[in-house]
């Protein structure tokens, strides 16, 4: 809302905005928190090869300064690629890919909720605020602060004071600069990533692998906090936290291949393991006080210690072990079968000794009914080159959704459980129960999931049809859930729960050449069925909490994981312009009983489309996807907060007297919390995207020779520009929770639209 609306909402409310405004400050927060962002990306790379073997190396750089305005949100990162193989023997052939990557980054928060982010504040904050004020006349009741020694006001790099709203005084949602500026946030990090192989062929046929793979880095971060005291509430010690963090990945594979052909029949054979070993040791440090609070003594070691000073760190490590191997028959190119298996197991940090393995088998066939003789008069007949149908069925195993040790009794060290022996100032750290209620039943959550396909071809492989009907059950499902109150543990781990995902999966393509022309389009869809077959507990479970600590999704058999249920906005009293709630037991009090379901996050399909052409050098591509039938509610508010601006449909579309008509919401309020849990706040967030349009150039091959040039293209694309869609949020693609958020719109980052130009270049 301008500020215009936002006094005649605010009004219309009971809030009497008008108070507060100067009839002239309209406040657009956005274009003082966000600007164009720049990137940039520069990729040099040159590779060489002989009948022995090849070599690949690159260096690329990316420099990119966010959205946010100043530099708060920038990002430089310097990497390395270096692939490489090589035929030592007529036996044996080594190789390596490796990674290496620096990377320096200034960030602010981008959590969703709106009272924790700058993006939250932008949307929220009032726009009868000014974004600074003159100096030479501060509102008395600024001024009142500014020479109040208890008071430590924000400012601009100019000493100039940040807006403050009066009537959100109590709000922990303040001024976007002060959100933006409150902490300065910096991270380095230093990574390689690769693996290195050796392949064993001492006789034809029979390939043995031997291949290790790792991950090493170093990563360091420090986040210093602004001191700053705007009102009781908005208010900001100065802390420094400093962490430093070392981590190193290894697998180790060792598997071999046999491929045998006899007559018609191809037999594929494959048995091997992998182990893996990920180990971490972090240190972390907070201190509140320090010998000055100068840029260049921003540091840990200028710490003052004190009894808030906290000091962390510990080493970790788990590893994981998997056998597995494979069968695989054809014939005649008409006939395929294919049988897996695979065991793994996790160290003592997961599960149980007794439940550590977990088995998980798979099979697959394939029948190619175009390479039959019967087929021969029906493929003339109809165009048809290729007809495929396929079937799958196998079992995967998850069980990294839980934290470590989940199984078994755990201790936790920290002040809490700390004794102070007669000094407030030096309490000691003490041991005691971490909260978390052992269970040594645990076990791996599994999933079962069949496959049917039909893969169709016509018309000398132009046109294509796929066809692909799933259907997944999610066993065990592993979830936290309340422990027994009378074990004094607050949580447990229990496998619990099943949830089925089914549904259909469509590709249709068409490609053709006519002359210098050709041209394709292709185009996908997929339904989605989810239900929650089994919950996790007797009755419905509640989920995510809105500002009003009430859920408003749940987990319960019958219907969509985390599905919205909501208060049910029946009407509209014409007198009062205040909501009709169904009363679904008629006991005449709205509660928990008469919540109704409401939509879900879950897309009852999704779907794709991607055109492509080319002539005489130019190309241009197309391509768009979408989601139909995800259902959001609008939680962008606080019902502590009545202040906060929102959609201007709110305003646009309530009741504002006894006369009105046409309208869809009520009267806006500001004691009505059930308000913001109901169904009057879902919209419909389907949409169709865009999300690239790009047109490409390649310079004929002889003109670019003349430029000592092997290949030269150029290219231009709009990214995520254009978004068809009824959903009144930011970006009905990013604006959604994850977890039990489902279908909760809290304020998120949109995808950005992004203008990219590119030169690829080839040298001889």
């Amino acid at each position: 809302m301008d500020a215009k609306t936002y006094v005649a909402y605010q009004d219309l409310m009971g809030n009497n905005s008008s108070v507060f405004w100067d009839g002239v400050t309209d406040t657009y927060w956005p274009d003082y928190l966000f600007e164009n962002g720049q990137a940039s990306r520069h990729t040099v790379g040159a590779q060489a090869s002989d009948k022995n073997g090849s070599i690949y190396v690159s260096v690329s750089y990316v420099d990119d300064n966010g959205i946010v305005t100043g530099d708060k949100d920038v990002m430089k990162r310097l990497s390395g690629q270096i692939n490489a193989e090589y035929k030592v023997t007529d036996w044996l052939t080594i190789g390596t890919n490796n990674s290496i990557e620096h990377s320096k980054v200034r960030s602010i928060s981008e959590r969703n909720r709106i009272n924790a982010s700058t993006l939250g504040a932008t949307l929220v904050f009032d726009p009868i605020v000014p974004y600074t004020y003159d100096m030479n006349n501060l509102p008395q009741f600024v001024a009142n602060r500014y020479n109040d020694p208890a008071f430590n006001l924000p400012t601009d790099k100019d000493g100039n004071i940040y807006g403050i709203s009066q009537q959100g005084d109590g709000s922990l949602i303040y001024h976007p600069a002060v959100m933006r500026d409150r902490s300065d946030s910096e991270s380095e990090s230093f990574n390689l990533r690769g693996s290195t192989y050796a392949n064993f062929t001492p006789f034809k046929g029979f390939v043995f692998t031997s291949r290790l793979g790792y991950r090493a880095g170093n990563s360091s971060s420090s986040t210093y906090n602004h001191p700053y005291r705007m009102s009781a509430v908005s208010v900001q010690d100065m802390s420094l936290t400093g962490t430093n963090s070392s981590d190193l990945f290894y697998q180790w594979e060792n598997f071999a291949n046999y491929n045998l052909s006899v007559d018609k029949s191809d037999f594929t054979a494959m048995a091997g393991f992998s182990f893996q070993m990920t180990t971490n040791n972090s240190t972390s440090g907070t201190a509140y006080v320090l010998t000055d609070t100068a840029p260049n003594y921003r540091y840990l070691s200028y710490a003052v210690n004190d009894a808030r000073m906290t000091l962390t760190g510990q080493p970790s490590q788990r590893a994981n072990m998997s056998y597995y191997g494979r069968l695989g028959w054809s014939y005649d190119r008409k006939y395929m079968i294919q049988a897996n298996f695979r065991a793994d197991a996790y160290d003592t940090s997961k599960l149980d000794p007794s439940n550590r393995w977990g088995y998980f088998p798979s099979v697959s066939a394939g029948w190619t009914i175009s390479n039959e003789e019967f087929m021969r008069d029906f493929k003339e007949a109809t165009s048809l080159s290729f007809m495929k149908l396929r079937a799958s069925w196998g079992i995967n195993g998850n069980v990294n959704s839980m934290g470590d040790y989940q199984y078994s009794d755990v201790l936790a060290a920290n002040n809490r459980n700390g004794y102070n022996f007669n000094d407030v100032d030096n309490r000691t750290v003490g041991v005691g129960p971490s909260g978390t209620l052992p269970n040594p039943r645990i076990q791996w959550e599994t999933s079962r999931q069949v496959d049917l396909g039909l893969d169709l071809r016509f018309f000398k492989e132009k046109l294509a049809l796929t066809i692909d009907w799933y259907n997944k059950n999610t066993n065990n499902l592993l979830t936290s859930t309340a422990a027994p109150a009378n074990t004094g543990s607050s949580i447990t781990y229990i496998n619990a729960g099943k949830i089925n995902n089914h549904g259909t999966e469509f590709e249709l393509s068409w490609k053709d050449t006519r002359g210098d022309f050709s041209y394709g389009i292709s185009g996908n869809i997929a339904t989605l069925h989810n239900e929650v077959l089994e919950g996790t507990q007797v009755g419905r479970v509640p989920g995510y909490q809105v500002h009003t600590a009430e859920p408003v999704t749940y987990f319960e058999p019958g219907f969509p994981l985390w599905y919205l249920r909501l208060y049910d906005v029946i009407g509209i009293d014409q007198q009062t312009g205040a909501p009709i709630y169904a009363d679904l037991d008629n006991n005449t009090v709205i509660n928990d009983n008469d919540r109704v379901a409401a939509g879900s996050g879950i897309p009852d399909f999704t779907y794709g489309l991607t055109v492509k052409m080319a002539c005489k050098g130019f190309d241009l591509t197309v391509y768009g996807s979408g989601s139909q039938g995800v259902t959001k509610l609008f939680s962008m508010t606080r019902a502590d907060n009545t202040q906060l601006n929102t959609l201007k449909l709110f305003y646009d579309d309530a009741w504002h007297d006894a006369s009105s008509t046409g309208y869809t919401h009520p009267k806006p309020s500001r004691t009505d919390s059930k308000i913001l849990c109901s169904t009057d706040r879902i919209f419909d967030a389907s949409f169709f995207k865009i999300k690239q349009i790009q047109l490409g150039y390649n310079v004929p091959k002889n003109f670019a020779q003349k430029l000592h040039l092997d290949t030269l293209r150029i290219y231009a694309s709009l990214d995520d520009w254009f978004t068809i869609t009824k959903y009144p949020g930011l970006d009905p693609e990013s604006s959604q929770d994850t977890g039990s958020g489902l279908g909760v719109d809290t304020g998120s980052f949109p995808i950005s639209k992004k203008v990219v130009f590119g030169v690829n270049v080839s040298l001889f």
